[in-house]
């Protein structure tokens, strides 16, 4: 770094009209200390499950082990390898599903009978985003009320809910295999360390809430007892002419045939409910949370109607159009936001999908997208960094902002609005656990948390180091999230975890979410528009121009990271005596009339191309005030 000459135009410095410039080549600093005479002249709700365990049967009896993965929207079968799995209309048995057009058909080559890497079958074939993004429209249109029924307060979501959970076989099923104290430790468990969802609420929400779940029927402690509904399984799966002539045709009626269900399933056991459990924990007249959990598999999906027995968070409610045949009542409490789950996928997800549902129903949304394959084409906006982006086990927690929108667990998250050194503590700390940074001219900002894997919970995270992600708020308050926004790159995202490779770029925009933690330890030290990854807002791809540096997790347990602030534009100071201990600008910076550096006062001015001090400017005497020119600001972000 090369000094730039004080003793440079010196008369003009001893005349008092006299106003100096200094213009950009390359990075140039004056320092004015201790100055004893005045100075003139320088011038940012369903669960998405992968690889859930299935069991299928051919037509021959023929047992078929393969998995499951997607949503209630649309999920799909496959085999280990990523080979698409569909059943035959025709013939009723399972097959290697290849492409027609944009359709999923059966081919020849029936699973167990033939290898499907031998015969010029593609893993991972399924039908394009597009495609995908149709049916979650289908079924917005189908069941409007999105967002009705979610628990919004205003303020923090603090104290106990009480949450009902009710078990459902159906007309051609036994009682269920599993016993009581499997659930009950899922559910209640809070000895140190448990994997259960009290546990987990207690730490997310740090002590803020306590959720405790009451199991019905009642039971012995040991075997499960449950509502037998009329219907047999069939009836709560998709329509085929050949496979299934019993199911529904729509996700309107499948829907409509759950509510029914689960009425039922209400009347059954709501006399069994003791008046004295307080039930609706916000005083909304409706009950805070039911709980259905669903004897055996979800089943496979047919790809033309969603799959209404997959774990998700809705009301009951039998009709949107006429009085509605569903409502029902515990201790004088309407029955209305309820989860699914299905005793299969509980038992391969846990907690991670308990979790998940239950904060559906205090107001949360989904953040992972849909219209994506299984390993191809996955945008993943903010991946394993957040439960409400799937459904890990044990579960991680809810970002800064997930935990701050919708809880008030973080009543705000504090702005960086000046260059300097800031540290945080982990994001399992009650206080100084996350920062956000605007983004100019934008209504988007950042946030930056430190994520720390240890514990029961944050265990499940890749690594540790410090989060980066844009925060892209809707603009009516009942939407958001990520679920339906199929745009790559966080183009329409709500919130978007920077990483490696990521871009907005719709090819080439995936990246590699899962190592999207900063840190000395994994080299990632630095964030600006010239790192990788690099700072980009929505949905254009344009530079953040917000520089992050020097990032590195401290051995008292905190992480730190140095913040230069930079705008593209001029910026002027006025007539004050009030300045900012540092003015960052890729444009230039320039005082008019009186402006003064205190003799209290540390004060950095830093452009890119030029600083015009007029002849109003004065430095006072014990005062320090430094001048920086640096063609390219940005890039000086780099460690």
């Amino acid at each position: 770094m090369s000094n730039y000459d004080v003793n440079e135009n010196k008369d003009a410095a001893n005349n008092s009209k006299a106003k100096k410039v200094i213009k950009s080549c390359g990075l140039k600093r004056v320092i004015i200390l201790t100055v004893l005479t005045s100075f003139f002249g320088i011038s940012a709700f369903g669960a998405y499950l992968r690889n859930v365990p299935q069991t299928i049967t051919q037509p021959d009896g023929t047992k078929i082990n393969c998995f499951a993965t997607g949503d209630e929207f649309y999920n799909w079968l496959h085999d280990s390898a990523g080979y698409t799995i569909i059943q035959d209309k025709i013939t009723g048995y399972y097959c290697y599903a290849i492409l027609a057009g944009d359709d999923l058909v059966a081919s020849q080559y029936v699973v167990g009978t033939v290898s499907p890497s031998t015969v010029n079958l593609t893993p991972y074939t399924n039908i394009s985003g597009e495609k995908i993004m149709e049916k979650v429209n289908e079924f917005w249109r189908d069941v409007p009320q999105r967002e009705e029924g979610s628990q919004t307060r205003g303020g923090t979501i603090a104290g106990t809910i009480n949450n009902i959970v009710i078990y459902i076989r159906f007309a051609d099923q036994d009682t269920f295999p599993l016993q009581q104290a499997i659930y009950t430790a899922m559910f209640n468990d809070t000895s140190s360390g448990a994997n259960s969802m009290r546990n987990y609420f207690r730490e997310a929400t740090y002590g803020n809430l306590d959720i405790i779940s009451h199991f019905y029927p009642i039971n012995d402690g040991v075997n499960i007892l449950s509502y037998q509904d009329i219907h047999p399984r069939n009836y709560y799966l998709p329509y085929d002419t050949v496979t299934n002539p019993i199911g529904y045709s729509s996700s309107e009626q499948g829907y409509y045939r759950l509510s029914v269900s689960f009425r039922n399933a209400v009347d059954y056991v709501k006399n069994q409910i003791p008046t004295s459990l307080n039930i609706d924990y916000n005083n909304d007249g409706k009950v805070d949370n039911i709980c259905f959990i669903i004897q055996g598999a979800s089943g496979p999906s047919e790809t033309n109607i969603g799959n209404v027995l997959w774990p998700h968070r809705r009301v009951i409610s039998c009709s949107v159009t006429i009085v509605d045949t569903c409502i029902t009542y515990i201790n004088g409490k309407k029955a209305h936001n309820y989860n699914l789950q299905i005793e299969s996928i509980l038992s391969y997800s846990g907690n991670g999908v308990l979790c998940h549902e239950i904060y559906h129903s205090l107001g949360a949304l989904d953040l992972y997208q849909d219209g994506r394959g299984i390993n191809y084409g996955d945008m993943e906006p903010v991946g394993p960094w957040d439960n409400m982006s799937g459904s890990q086990n044990p579960p991680p927690h809810m970002g800064a902002y997930m935990k701050h929108k919708y809880g008030k667990w973080i009543p705000f998250i504090p702005e960086i609005t000046t260059s300097g050194t800031y540290t945080l503590q982990s994001l399992t700390s009650p206080t100084n656990n996350c920062y956000k940074i605007s983004i100019k001219n934008s209504s988007q900002y950042i946030v930056l948390e430190y994520r720390k894997k240890a514990g029961t919970f944050e265990s499940s995270l890749p690594g540790s180091g410090l989060i980066i992600y844009r925060i892209n708020e809707p603009r009516h308050p009942a939407y958001g999230g990520n679920v339906g926004n199929k745009g790559s790159g966080g183009k329409e995202d709500e919130v978007y975890v920077f990483r490696p490779n990521g871009k907005i770029d719709p090819d080439t925009s995936r990246g590699d979410i899962r190592n999207a933690h900063f840190s000395k330890t994994v080299g990632r030290t630095a964030f600006s528009n010239f790192t990788n990854p690099h700072s980009f807002t929505a949905p254009n791809g344009d530079y953040a121009n917000i520089c992050i540096k020097n990032i590195r997790e401290n051995v008292n347990g905190t992480l730190s990271f140095e913040v230069r602030l930079c705008d593209y534009y001029n910026i002027t100071h006025s007539n004050t005596n009030n300045l900012p201990n540092t003015t960052t600008t890729c444009g230039s910076i320039q005082t008019t009339g009186t402006v003064t550096v205190k003799s209290t006062d540390n004060v950095i001015f830093e452009a890119e191309n030029e600083v015009i001090l007029d002849a109003g400017f004065e430095i006072q005497e014990g005062g320090t005030f430094e001048i920086y020119i640096n063609k390219d600001i940005m890039n000086c972000c780099e460690d």
